[in-house]
């Protein structure tokens, strides 16, 4: 994903999430974020959680919040 520094740049932090009883053990929680952003036009609310690992790694999981 190309944007994804500017999303970490300039995303609001929104929560902190604890390690979910199927998680591996190495799993330290997540820090979850919220940007708004276009797309085709449209604004969006885009969701980004990042993963903490016990060894210092960090994955990404970016998500487009669709209204119901």
């Amino acid at each position: 994903m190309t944007v994804l520094a500017l999303l970490i740049e300039y995303a609001c932090y929104s929560n902190w999430g604890a390690r979910k009883e199927k998680d591996n053990k190495n799993v330290i929680g997540y820090y979850n974020f919220k940007a708004h952003v276009f797309i085709d036009k449209k604004k969006e609310c885009v969701r980004l959680a990042v993963r903490a690992m016990a060894d210092g790694a960090f994955y990404y999981n970016v998500e487009v919040n669709k209204k119901k």
